[in-house]
Protein backbone atom coordinates (compact mmCIF):
# COMPACT_ATOMS: atom_id res chain seq x y z
CA UNK A 1 0.00 0.00 0.00
CA UNK A 2 1.53 3.42 -0.94
CA UNK A 3 1.32 6.01 1.81
CA UNK A 4 -1.12 8.88 1.66
CA UNK A 5 1.81 11.69 0.74
CA UNK A 6 5.13 10.93 0.19
CA UNK A 7 7.99 13.11 1.20
CA UNK A 8 8.71 14.69 -1.86
CA UNK A 9 4.58 15.25 -2.25
CA UNK A 10 5.12 17.05 1.30
CA UNK A 11 8.25 19.16 -0.28
CA UNK A 12 6.59 19.99 -3.42
CA UNK A 13 3.49 21.15 -1.19
CA UNK A 14 5.21 23.09 1.66
CA UNK A 15 7.35 24.87 -1.47
CA UNK A 16 3.61 26.21 -2.50
CA UNK A 17 2.85 26.96 0.67
CA UNK A 18 6.06 29.43 0.88
CA UNK A 19 4.66 30.70 -2.06
CA UNK A 20 1.48 31.58 -1.16
CA UNK A 21 2.76 32.98 2.15
CA UNK A 22 5.03 35.29 0.21
CA UNK A 23 2.26 36.67 -2.02
CA UNK A 24 0.02 36.98 1.15
CA UNK A 25 2.97 39.29 2.86
CA UNK A 26 3.30 41.29 -0.21
CA UNK A 27 -0.30 41.95 -0.75
CA UNK A 28 -0.30 43.00 2.81
CA UNK A 29 2.51 45.50 2.10
CA UNK A 30 0.40 47.14 -0.78
CA UNK A 31 -2.94 46.96 1.49
CA UNK A 32 -0.99 48.77 4.01
CA UNK A 33 0.89 51.49 1.75
CA UNK A 34 -2.52 52.00 -0.10
CA UNK A 35 -4.06 53.23 3.33
CA UNK A 36 -1.21 54.72 4.41
CA UNK A 37 -1.83 56.98 0.85
CA UNK A 38 -5.01 57.69 1.79
CA UNK A 39 -5.02 58.99 5.30
CA UNK A 40 -1.90 60.95 4.32
CA UNK A 41 -3.77 62.63 2.15
CA UNK A 42 -7.02 63.21 3.90
CA UNK A 43 -4.23 64.59 7.04
CA UNK A 44 -3.39 67.60 4.09
CA UNK A 45 -6.85 67.70 3.50
CA UNK A 46 -7.75 68.12 7.33
CA UNK A 47 -4.39 70.35 8.07
CA UNK A 48 -6.15 72.98 5.29
CA UNK A 49 -9.49 72.76 6.70
CA UNK A 50 -11.16 70.81 3.49
CA UNK A 51 -11.76 67.66 5.87
CA UNK A 52 -13.18 68.65 10.13
CA UNK A 53 -13.92 66.69 13.15
CA UNK A 54 -17.22 64.73 11.76
CA UNK A 55 -15.49 64.00 8.23
CA UNK A 56 -12.88 62.58 10.49
CA UNK A 57 -15.13 60.31 12.37
CA UNK A 58 -16.80 59.15 8.92
CA UNK A 59 -14.08 58.08 7.88
CA UNK A 60 -12.56 56.91 10.63
CA UNK A 61 -15.15 54.68 11.07
CA UNK A 62 -15.26 53.67 7.60
CA UNK A 63 -11.54 52.67 8.09
CA UNK A 64 -12.21 50.14 11.06
CA UNK A 65 -14.92 48.06 9.00
CA UNK A 66 -12.95 48.08 6.11
CA UNK A 67 -9.11 47.71 7.63
CA UNK A 68 -10.37 45.43 10.17
CA UNK A 69 -8.05 44.53 13.04
CA UNK A 70 -4.93 47.00 13.45
CA UNK A 71 -6.63 50.12 11.96
CA UNK A 72 -6.05 52.17 15.12
CA UNK A 73 -1.80 51.67 14.55
CA UNK A 74 -2.12 52.76 11.13
CA UNK A 75 -4.23 55.51 11.83
CA UNK A 76 -2.27 56.89 14.51
CA UNK A 77 0.45 56.49 12.74
CA UNK A 78 -0.48 58.66 9.68
CA UNK A 79 -3.03 61.53 11.14
CA UNK A 80 -2.37 64.84 13.16
CA UNK A 81 -5.41 63.59 15.12
CA UNK A 82 -5.29 60.30 17.06
CA UNK A 83 -7.70 57.46 17.36
CA UNK A 84 -8.79 58.70 20.90
CA UNK A 85 -9.40 62.00 19.89
CA UNK A 86 -11.43 61.08 16.75
CA UNK A 87 -13.66 58.48 18.91
CA UNK A 88 -15.00 60.89 20.57
CA UNK A 89 -15.58 63.10 17.58
CA UNK A 90 -17.59 59.95 16.37
CA UNK A 91 -19.73 59.91 19.74
CA UNK A 92 -20.60 63.11 18.51
CA UNK A 93 -22.25 62.39 15.28
CA UNK A 94 -25.32 63.85 13.91
CA UNK A 95 -28.46 62.06 15.23
CA UNK A 96 -30.87 64.60 13.04
CA UNK A 97 -32.09 64.34 9.72
CA UNK A 98 -29.88 65.96 7.08
CA UNK A 99 -26.84 66.08 9.40
CA UNK A 100 -28.45 67.58 12.28
CA UNK A 101 -28.28 67.07 16.05
CA UNK A 102 -31.21 67.06 18.42
CA UNK A 103 -32.21 66.46 22.08
CA UNK A 104 -33.59 66.88 25.64
CA UNK A 105 -32.31 69.71 27.95
CA UNK A 106 -30.13 68.51 29.39
CA UNK A 107 -28.55 66.11 27.49
CA UNK A 108 -27.50 63.39 29.15
CA UNK A 109 -23.20 62.61 29.07
CA UNK A 110 -23.95 59.79 26.12
CA UNK A 111 -26.28 61.81 24.41
CA UNK A 112 -24.64 62.91 20.98
CA UNK A 113 -24.22 66.86 20.86
CA UNK A 114 -21.53 68.72 18.34
CA UNK A 115 -17.97 68.16 19.50
CA UNK A 116 -16.27 71.68 20.17
CA UNK A 117 -14.85 73.02 17.01
CA UNK A 118 -17.59 72.54 15.09
CA UNK A 119 -19.62 75.88 14.36
CA UNK A 120 -23.21 75.49 14.87
CA UNK A 121 -26.84 77.01 14.72
CA UNK A 122 -28.96 76.16 17.13
CA UNK A 123 -32.48 76.61 18.23
CA UNK A 124 -33.93 76.18 21.83
CA UNK A 125 -37.30 74.99 22.59
CA UNK A 126 -39.92 75.56 24.97
CA UNK A 127 -42.37 72.65 26.65
CA UNK A 128 -44.98 73.38 24.17
CA UNK A 129 -42.38 72.68 20.87
CA UNK A 130 -42.54 76.69 20.44
CA UNK A 131 -38.49 77.97 19.08
CA UNK A 132 -37.99 80.44 21.82
CA UNK A 133 -34.07 81.34 21.23
CA UNK A 134 -31.34 80.99 18.34
CA UNK A 135 -27.67 81.14 18.73
CA UNK A 136 -24.37 80.22 17.50
CA UNK A 137 -21.02 78.65 19.36
CA UNK A 138 -18.46 76.18 18.61
CA UNK A 139 -18.48 74.83 22.46
CA UNK A 140 -22.09 73.35 22.23
CA UNK A 141 -22.59 71.53 25.16
CA UNK A 142 -21.07 74.45 27.21
CA UNK A 143 -23.26 76.97 25.85
CA UNK A 144 -26.46 74.94 26.53
CA UNK A 145 -25.25 74.45 30.08
CA UNK A 146 -25.34 78.20 30.25
CA UNK A 147 -28.62 78.75 28.56
CA UNK A 148 -30.20 75.92 31.01
CA UNK A 149 -29.24 77.80 34.11
CA UNK A 150 -29.76 81.49 32.82
CA UNK A 151 -33.41 80.30 30.80
CA UNK A 152 -35.83 78.22 32.36
CA UNK A 153 -38.04 76.41 30.87
CA UNK A 154 -36.42 75.13 27.90
CA UNK A 155 -36.70 71.13 27.02
CA UNK A 156 -35.37 70.41 23.89
CA UNK A 157 -32.83 71.56 21.00
CA UNK A 158 -31.25 71.49 17.86
CA UNK A 159 -28.00 72.00 16.25
CA UNK A 160 -27.49 72.77 12.61
CA UNK A 161 -24.18 72.53 11.53
CA UNK A 162 -22.39 75.42 9.77
CA UNK A 163 -19.12 75.14 7.49
CA UNK A 164 -17.37 78.30 8.95
CA UNK A 165 -18.29 80.45 12.36
CA UNK A 166 -18.60 83.45 9.84
CA UNK A 167 -21.42 81.19 8.14
CA UNK A 168 -22.58 80.36 11.58
CA UNK A 169 -23.44 83.84 12.31
CA UNK A 170 -25.14 84.80 9.24
CA UNK A 171 -27.62 82.37 9.63
CA UNK A 172 -28.19 83.32 13.03
CA UNK A 173 -28.71 86.56 12.47
CA UNK A 174 -30.85 85.45 9.07
CA UNK A 175 -33.07 83.52 11.48
CA UNK A 176 -33.26 86.60 13.85
CA UNK A 177 -34.49 88.91 11.44
CA UNK A 178 -37.31 85.92 10.21
CA UNK A 179 -38.65 84.80 13.91
CA UNK A 180 -39.25 87.33 16.96
CA UNK A 181 -38.03 84.97 19.77
CA UNK A 182 -38.53 85.71 22.89
CA UNK A 183 -35.15 84.60 24.99
CA UNK A 184 -33.08 86.14 22.16
CA UNK A 185 -32.09 89.58 23.29
CA UNK A 186 -31.17 90.76 19.87
CA UNK A 187 -34.62 90.68 18.78
CA UNK A 188 -35.53 92.92 15.76
CA UNK A 189 -31.70 93.29 14.25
Amino acid sequence: MRPFLDIEELQATAHHIGILNEKIQTLVRLHDEAWEQLLTSAARRYATGDLGPLDMAEMFDAMRLTYGNGFTEIWNRCMPVGSGRVKYWRECLPNGPNGTWFGQVPPGANDPVPPNGVPVVYVLFAASNEPVYVGSTEVFRKRLAWHTRDKPGIRQWTAYRCTSREAAYQLEEQLLREHLLPLNRKVGC
